[in-house]
């Protein structure tokens, strides 16, 4: 599953950095073949856009939900801890 997460363009529109959240897949490989393929993707967005310029598309892995899903973890891992500790003997 790949999802769009955020993309940055600057005032000139001459490039965008597409950062993409990757799950269930190793995401360096499917950064690497999203970049391969970047100048097709580009001249998709230029015909469906019909800009003047379409921009030099770049992807970046979005490491956002990674870093949640490990937060979440720690949380849980520290929730029957926090429990024993405030539990009275």
């Amino acid at each position: 599953l790949i999802t769009v997460s955020k993309v940055i363009m600057p005032g000139d529109l001459r490039t965008a950095k597409v950062f993409v959240s990757v799950l269930n897949a190793e995401a360096d490989k499917v950064i690497e073949a999203l970049q391969k393929e970047a100048s097709e993707i580009q001249r998709y967005l230029g015909a469906e856009l019909k800009m003047r310029f379409c921009p030099k598309v770049i992807f970046y892995k979005d490491d956002t939900t990674e870093h949640l899903l490990k937060i979440e973890r720690l949380i849980e891992e520290l929730g029957p801890e926090k429990k024993d500790e405030e539990s009275p003997e």
